[in-house]
């Protein structure tokens, strides 16, 4: 009724297979499982017809073991109509394996930074059947952790770990491998980026106010691991750069970059290559220029020797500057010109003559035009004019030092050395005709100034009251008072006898000064008398400079050197050997000029012993600091026209604590200003000294400011009205008290 049945499956997998059988007489079949397969299962049966002849179907499923390779199972028909039963029908299933196919991801995609690495796993699987055998074996810069190798059977799978390890950033080409010569057609493409291992950027320099230029550039570390980076710059001698550093993981360095003042030029671009060991970058940093810094060098512009003078001008900056002079009349540049350039740092000489002698004038002073510098004067120094000599009816003598004009006061007769009881004394005339109130001031190389004489002993109601009232400033003005009383006192020339003890308010026509032996013996000075003239005021020199000659204890010229000895006679052209020689020059040396700067609003405010002091000046951005300085203001005299020249400002010390305090920015009236508040300690109450601003560009100083008054409090009074009013009450309460006591008493 039927025959066996061969099947094929796959292993795992399922089959619907087709029971059939027949019946000679065309009767209906029933279909009956007789025997269960031994590596699979049976399900899904189904007839489609009972009532007639026909087939049908049942579902056979692999156990999806891996040993069995064949299995069957059996049925058997049976006849509906008889009860006939057919023998058992076989089916035989052969158990076959799919082809073995890869299953893997199409790309693996890496990045790494350079010297450093990447690592992802790649995922091989056997998605086919039977035995899936290959190897990767990329090429660099990937690489396989282990051999590479694997062997797959049906449905397993394997990792495998390939590392990208990028040297350098350069371009990647991706590779495509086939794993699995089994399944050539399945393959896997790897593709990788390399990343900078860091990042740098730079900010333009800032130019100092000293002529330096800084700046700083920054690095970060973009890997996982401490990174050692090398600097080289270009051009090399350029700037100061750090040749290494050592930036920590994921951190970041800021590198200073400083071009020094001496290396002051105009605008550069500098270059920093920076690498590392798989890496390089070149950076940029811009430097800007160093201004031109004019500097006016020359003094003054002495016309007394020569008619020709030469002014200098400095540029300290780093590109050329230009400066104009404005000439006054009479002073012709042999330049034929009147603008000039300096190349940085670097000087510029213009000679100058003086053409015309009538066209200059006392007080002329060169304008030096330097731009943003502002505008410096230079003083002028002429000659004298003088008039022409009368001609002579006798013959002169020749090479005869040139006299001395005569003064007023005359050495030992107008002006005096006297001792008296151990001290020394100078007296001189108070006035003469056209001349009133004569001083007595030193001489030194910075200047005249009136003479404070040695300090007498005070009276002892002097000190005292000094004493009672605490003042210090009372103390030593009643120290250094130098009034005359009693019989003790020298009495000076022209006064009588009598009125030495005189207490009257007659006023002595000789006036003296004490003279301490310090003073009296020193030899970096020499003394002089000046007064007024009654016509319009002017202080003015009117006696010879002189000093103490302690041999013969007489006042002597200054400028008097040696006697020619008596036994040397007088060459032709020589002075006679009885006549001193007369030197040409002062013992000291002028003070050159200086160019002042401008203080536009000037604000003080004085207390007891201290006082603050607010200052505004035109903003100058080559300015990093300032610094008060005390001084006095001293006019120098001509050596040769023996009058004085211009005032100016001579630093003295000054014992007390001086301290800026604030520094500002403001604008007044469209013009930017720096505004300077500082404080002085250490002043005397009840005076006014004298100050200026020192600006300061790094560690050199600019010009300075003119000086400036500081005035403090007067100093604090006890008061001796209200005291001694207080106790005269008391006095007069304490009597009353007393006298009603006693009346009470007597009462009793």
């Amino acid at each position: 009724m039927g025959e066996d049945i061969p099947v094929k499956v796959m292993r795992g997998g399922s089959i619907d297979i087709q029971l059939r059988a027949h019946e000679g007489r065309g009767n209906p079949l029933a279909y009956e499982i007789v025997r269960e397969p031994q590596s699979g299962r049976l399900e899904g049966f189904r007839q489609a017809d009972r009532n007639r002849q026909g087939s049908a179907s049942i579902v056979y499923v692999h156990g999806d073991d891996e040993e069995s390779i064949e299995d069957e199972f059996a049925f058997r028909a049976r006849g509906l109509i008889g009860g006939g039963v057919s023998s058992p029908i076989k089916v035989k299933l052969r158990i076959v394996d799919a082809p073995p196919r890869l299953g893997i991801a199409p790309v693996v995609d890496f990045s790494a930074v350079a010297g450093e690495s990447d690592v992802q796993q790649l995922i091989l699987a056997n998605e086919g059947g039977g035995l899936l055998e290959g190897s990767i074996e990329p090429a660099e810069p990937f690489h396989i952790e282990g051999d590479g190798r694997f062997s797959l059977g049906r449905g397993q799978s394997t990792g495998l770990l390939i590392r990208f390890s990028p040297q350098s950033t350069d371009s990647i080409p991706p590779q495509k491998l086939s794993p699995a010569p089994a399944d050539p057609g399945t393959s896997v493409t790897l593709k990788g980026e390399a990343k900078a291992p860091f990042s740098a950027s730079a900010e333009p320099m800032e130019l100092g106010a000293d002529g330096s230029r800084t700046g700083k550039f920054s690095v970060a570390n973009l890997s996982t691991s401490p990174l050692a980076l090398r600097f080289e710059r270009e051009p090399k001698d350029t700037a100061n750069v750090p040749e290494t550093v050592q930036v920590p993981a994921g951190g970041m360095s800021e590198i200073p970059v400083t071009i020094g003042t001496e290396k002051k030029g105009g605008a550069v671009n500098l270059r920093i290559r920076i690498t590392s060991t798989h890496y390089e970058q070149e950076l940029v940093v811009e430097a800007p220029a160093v201004p031109p810094k004019l500097e006016v060098v020359t003094p003054e512009l002495d016309f007394l020797q020569t008619d020709e003078a030469e002014v200098l001008v400095r540029n300290d900056g780093g590109v050329e500057g230009d400066f104009s002079l404005h000439l006054p009349k009479g002073i012709q540049s042999l330049a034929g010109a009147e603008s000039f350039h300096v190349p940085p740092d670097s000087e510029t000489r213009v000679l100058l003559r003086l053409e015309n002698k009538k066209d200059a004038k006392a007080g002329d002073s060169l304008i030096v035009d330097l731009g943003k510098g502002g505008k410096v004067p230079v003083p002028l120094l002429f000659p004298y004019p003088t008039p022409s000599p009368t001609p002579a009816t006798t013959p002169q003598p020749q090479n005869t030092p040139a006299e001395e004009p005569p003064k007023p006061w005359k050495l030992n007769e107008d002006v005096k050395l006297e001792t008296s009881k151990g001290k020394t004394f100078i007296t001189w005339s108070r006035s003469k005709d056209l001349w009133a109130n004569a001083l007595l001031e030193t001489v030194t190389a910075e200047g005249s100034t009136p003479y404070e004489g040695a300090p007498e002993d005070p009276r002892w109601w002097q000190a005292m009251k000094a004493w009672l009232s605490g003042s210090t400033h009372e103390a030593k003005e009643a120290w250094q008072e130098k009034q005359q009383f009693f019989g003790d006192r020298l009495t000076v020339p022209g006064e009588k006898e009598h009125e030495a003890g005189s207490t009257g308010k007659s006023e002595s026509p000789w006036r003296l000064e004490a003279i301490s032996d310090r003073d009296a013996r020193g030899a970096d000075w020499c003394w002089r008398i000046t007064a007024g003239k009654e016509s319009n005021g002017t202080q003015e020199q009117v006696s010879p400079d002189f000093k103490i000659d302690w041999q013969t204890r007489k006042l002597v010229p200054a400028h008097a050197e040696s006697v020619v000895p008596a036994e040397n006679s007088p060459q032709p052209g020589q002075t006679r050997a009885d006549e001193p020689v007369l030197s040409a020059k002062l013992p000291f040396p002028p003070s050159p000029a200086r160019a002042e700067r401008k203080i536009e609003t000037a604000a003080v405010v004085p207390e007891r012993t201290r006082a603050t002091v607010k200052l505004a000046i035109e903003e100058d951005p080559t300015i990093t600091g300032f610094r008060l300085e005390r001084g006095e203001i001293v006019a120098n005299i001509d050596p040769k026209s023996e009058t004085p020249r211009k005032p100016e400002f001579v630093p003295v010390k000054h014992f007390g604590n001086v301290a800026i305090r604030a520094i500002a920015a403001t604008e007044q009236e469209g013009k930017k200003l720096t505004v300077v508040v500082a404080t002085i300690d250490g002043l005397r109450p009840g005076t006014a000294t004298f100050w200026r601003l020192v600006p300061l560009a790094g560690e050199k100083e600019s010009t300075p400011t003119a000086g400036f008054l500081v005035p403090t409090a007067p100093p604090w009074q006890f008061p001796w009205r209200g005291f001694f009013l207080a106790l005269l009450v008391a006095l007069l309460a304490i009597v009353i008290w007393l006298r009603h006591r006693h009346r009470t008493v007597g009462r009793r």
